[in-house]
This record gives structure tokens, sequence and C-alpha cells, in this order.
């Protein structure tokens, strides 16, 4: 990508509200809110708990 094409991006600020991003059709593409402080150190704590997953995916393209 060209640096010039960067500020084609929208940038999504944090703040205390929630975010839900939507494409065209209203299909939810992301959502963020904001974690407490005190709950991030117990969060860091519970990664070591998941099961390991094999996070490459190839994406199927359905041929409408």
């Amino acid at each position: 990508m060209l640096p010039s094409q960067l500020s084609t991006f929208r940038r999504f600020p944090s703040g205390i509200q929630h975010i839900d991003i939507r494409d065209r059709d209203g299909s939810l593409l992301a959502y963020g809110f904001r974690v407490p402080d005190t709950l991030v150190p117990i969060l860091v704590d519970s990664d070591k708990h998941l099961p390991q997953l094999n996070t490459h995916q190839q994406r199927k393209i359905d041929p409408q």
C-alpha cells in the first residue's frame, strides 16, 4: 500500500463508549469496548488457560 492511500482509512479513536463498525449491508465487522484497568491483569493471566489454536485458515469464496 502506498503512503498516499493511508489517508483513505477511517480512524476510530478510543474512548469510554463502545463502538461497532458495520459494512454497507449492516453486517458487523468489528466491535470495541473499553476494558477497565483492574481487569487487564486477569485477562493477561487467563491467556495461558486457553487452548492453542491453528489460526491460519483459508477463506473459501462463495461463488454466487
